[in-house]
């Protein structure tokens, strides 16, 4: 998650760059899927769509966030939206409206249930990014709240708990049966001495005495 978060800041900049000009502060940040910078436009959609399946995947593993998974999952919906429709139109403006305006809410919610001291800052980072340059404009504004919102997603990711790996099922190690082989007696070649012990032990107890005695 945090190498996408560079490569997310990395293309914003780029795209900035490609318009070699101040003036495109004010954009959104759809406008950047048009011009010299169409790249790194499509680019950070790409990454945002990266980051928003990592997101969903670990929530769905963990029982715990089905609510957030399920916010998280009708944002994702939006993001679809906002990427498949032109940077004009009512549609495309309402998504992106609604992803900032649920991702915020979801967020103070959750800070407010961990009970960080930062929830009255989360409440005021709206205003604070209207100091974003140049002033007052909407994309300028845009931009630095998807960039702070990004920063909470990575925060968020870090406190779920890892995703289990499951062992593979070891194989089934094949036995060899081997048959056993009858030898007849007669081919066995046995010392002189096995001989006569075995010949002893068949004696009765009443011959081994009388044999010692001899």
């Amino acid at each position: 998650m945090e190498l996408l978060t560079i490569a997310f800041v990395g293309c914003l900049i780029g795209a900035h760059v490609m318009h070699g000009s101040a003036d495109v502060l004010h954009l959104e940040l759809s406008f950047f899927r048009e011009g010299d910078s169409w790249l790194f436009g499509y680019l950070l959609f790409a990454i945002l769509f990266a980051m928003g399946l990592l997101l969903i995947i670990r929530l769905a593993r963990d029982p715990d966030e089905q609510s957030s998974f399920t916010i998280c999952a009708g944002v994702f919906g939006l993001l679809i939206v906002v990427a498949a429709t032109p940077s004009m139109s009512a549609v495309h403006l309402f998504s992106s409206l609604a992803i900032l305006a649920v991702l915020y809410l979801l967020y103070a919610c959750v800070l407010n249930e961990l009970g960080y001291p930062w929830l009255t800052l989360h409440l005021l980072s709206p205003f604070f990014m209207l100091a974003v340059p140049p002033h007052g404009f909407f994309g300028s504004w845009e931009k630095g709240m998807i960039l702070y919102l990004v920063v909470l997603i990575n925060a968020h990711y870090r406190t779920l708990p890892p995703m289990e790996r499951t062992a593979k099922p070891a194989g089934r190690r094949r036995t060899k049966h081997y048959r056993a082989k009858l030898i007849p007696a007669s081919s066995v070649s046995v010392p002189e001495d096995q001989k006569d012990l075995r010949l002893w032990r068949r004696l009765p107890i009443n011959r081994r005495s009388a044999r010692l005695g001899r």
